[in-house]
């Protein structure tokens, strides 16, 4: 059965819909995503491996968890669903910043999200091969070292950067 995403503006608002598919192949036409930085009590981001068995990015490291948003529902609904899913936990999720990505079969507006957690973590094996936290200043090299500088982390690193004291910064933790 296909599944169907909303078609948006450069802001998020709502212009239409398509499936995954099509979409996928439609650099013209945006739509949303969402993005989940997991930071541990010492302040380091969690990394996923995707299974070798995705279709598109088999083994790379990549943000914590994400997915697309399906029509009719909220990148909000989609991270808290996300982060169930894929690493079984359930945590407060802050909202940092949306950004359009155009890639050369696609465009997204991706929507990053910080939560905290130390785990356990229940992984989605269909999804994700292995999960490690990596202290923001051995990031970049670690995307380097496992040629995953092209992942969605990838791209948000100037952000992350940017916006590092509002990231890392959460009483409950300690950080």
């Amino acid at each position: 059965m296909a599944e169907y995403l909303d078609i948006v503006d450069t802001n998020g608002n709502i212009v239409g819909k398509d499936t995954r598919a099509n979409l996928h192949k439609s650099p013209d036409k945006i739509h949303m995503t969402v993005n989940i930085l997991i930071v541990n009590s010492k302040g380091e981001i969690l990394v996923q491996q995707r299974s070798k068995n995705k279709k598109f990015g088999p083994g790379i490291w990549e943000i914590s968890a994400g997915g697309h948003v399906e029509s009719g529902s909220t990148p909000d609904e989609t991270a808290k669903k996300e982060l169930k899913e894929e690493l079984g936990i359930e945590v407060e999720l802050k909202f940092i910043e949306k950004k359009v990505f155009k890639f050369p079969e696609q465009s997204e507006l991706a929507h990053l999200y910080v939560g905290y957690s130390d785990g356990p973590f229940c992984l989605e094996e269909n999804e994700i091969e292995r999960v490690h936290f990596v202290g923001l200043d051995k990031l970049d090299a670690f995307l380097m070292a496992s040629n995953s500088s092209e992942s969605m982390l990838g791209y948000w690193m100037e952000v992350i950067k940017a916006k590092k004291d509002m990231i890392f910064k959460n009483k409950n933790l300690g950080i």
